[in-house]
Parts: C-alpha cells; structure tokens; sequence
C-alpha cells in the first residue's frame, strides 16, 4: 500500500477515479504496462489506489467540515 498511497497522494481529491488510475498507469515500468501476465496485478493495483483516493476524500471532506 506504500507506494500506492504515495502515487494517489500526489492527486488532488478532486479528481476522478479514472485519473487516478491513470497516474498509477504512468508509475508502472514500460514491460508491466504491456505484460498481459501481469493483468491481475495491474486490477489490484487500480483497486487499491481507489481506496486510498476514497479514503482521502473521506479524510478531506471531514476536515473541511
């Protein structure tokens, strides 16, 4: 979760989730981003930057309460 939670805390909570996952696209090394192996890995990887942004927003909109 390290290094997800790193990548999505560089985007503004604003942003949509789409975004997001494009950020974590960009971070991926070129062989992963084409490797169809690694397909599964990349999901899981989405998924949690998606928790990690809804968790900042959560966080976000507590604090701006």
């Amino acid at each position: 979760m390290g290094i997800i939670a790193q990548i999505v805390g560089r985007c503004h909570v604003g942003d949509s989730y789409l975004t997001v996952c494009r950020e974590v696209y960009k971070s991926l090394k070129p062989k992963a981003r084409k490797s169809k192996a690694l397909r599964v890995a990349r999901k899981q990887a989405y998924a949690e930057a998606i928790k990690v942004h809804n968790a900042n927003r959560k966080l976000y909109h507590y604090i701006m309460k």
